[in-house]
């Protein structure tokens, strides 16, 4: 059974309708109509916006729309339901039954025995306390050294956790004061390689580039370039001279670049890469089997 995606892929297929011209007349982007192609439902922004954007494409490619959204609304229950399922509370075994055993005889307390002496009376007023035997009076000397241990122990603790503190909140301001020039210590330590542009999505994470070459704060994109893999094929994506994305990307999967100078793009398969630059369709990148290198614009 065919997906929605494909349903609605082939619908326009059918009519010869580029997605540049449906994103025009459904005023839908056309990345929204690729990912709804491709089943990336994630890829927007909440599941109401999902569901309108299946109507709207449906009735703009004469599709009938209900089965369709039926269809996205029961994926998104399954998905809703398996989340919320709780789990079954484990049985608690009941603790062992305890055995009462009878003390000795001789273990219990001799009874008083009659005394000759004659009972004497309490004085009333104020009494004077017994005294201490030698061994409750004496503090222990291996208890005053384990009390002075811990104590010590307690203290370099919180001495190391102030330093740590500090070397943290120095390490966070450091690039901020320094400015300019760690971005131009940087830049000579990597051959002139220097990432700018932070990651929006997870796919979106440069490869080869540590976390300390991202020192300038995201400034506003120019280009932007969306691909859809139609066949399962290997590509790499260099953003403004650094490399942005370098794996496989299988069948039907949807990606988007945003760069201020340009975007450079290799693929082995030129046939199974569908592209729009700036959201205009530029079609596929070649024949089936073709290593492709673009560099936009």
């Amino acid at each position: 059974m065919e997906t929605i995606g494909q349903q609605l892929r082939a619908a326009r297929e059918r009519k010869k309708i580029t997605l540049e011209a449906a994103a025009q007349a459904t005023k839908i982007k056309g990345e929204h109509l690729a990912a709804l192609e491709a089943n990336q439902f994630d890829d927007i922004e909440a599941p109401v916006y999902v569901k309108g954007f299946i109507k709207i494409y449906a009735r703009f490619l004469g599709v009938e729309e209900k089965p369709l959204v039926d269809a996205y609304l029961r994926t998104v229950s399954v998905e809703t339901s398996v989340q919320l399922s709780p789990t079954p509370p484990q049985p608690v075994a009941p603790p062992p039954p305890q055995k009462l055993v009878a003390a000795p005889r001789s273990a219990l307390a001799p009874r008083p025995g009659p005394t000759s002496a004659p009972l004497a009376h309490a004085p009333i007023g104020k009494t004077t306390p017994p005294p201490l035997s030698e061994d409750r009076s004496a503090i222990p000397p291996g208890a005053i050294v384990a009390v002075l241990t811990g104590i010590v122990g307690l203290l370099v603790i919180i001495w190391a956790v102030s330093g740590f503190m500090s070397w943290a909140n120095s390490t966070r301001t450091a690039p901020k004061a320094a400015g300019t020039n760690v971005a131009a210590g940087l830049a000579a330590l990597t051959g002139g390689i220097v990432a700018s542009q932070p990651a929006i999505n997870p796919y979106l994470q440069p490869k080869n580039i540590s976390p300390a070459q991202i020192i300038e704060p995201a400034q506003a994109s120019a280009h932007s370039l969306t691909i859809r893999a139609d066949e399962a094929c290997t590509v790499t994506v260099t953003v403004d001279g650094a490399i942005w994305f370098r794996g496989r990307m299988p069948r039907n999967e949807v990606r988007k670049f945003d760069a201020r100078r340009s975007i450079k793009l290799r693929t082995s398969d030129g046939n199974a890469l569908h592209a729009w630059f700036n959201q205009k369709d530029a079609g596929r990148l070649g024949r089936k089997g073709e290593q492709i290198e673009r560099q936009w614009p």
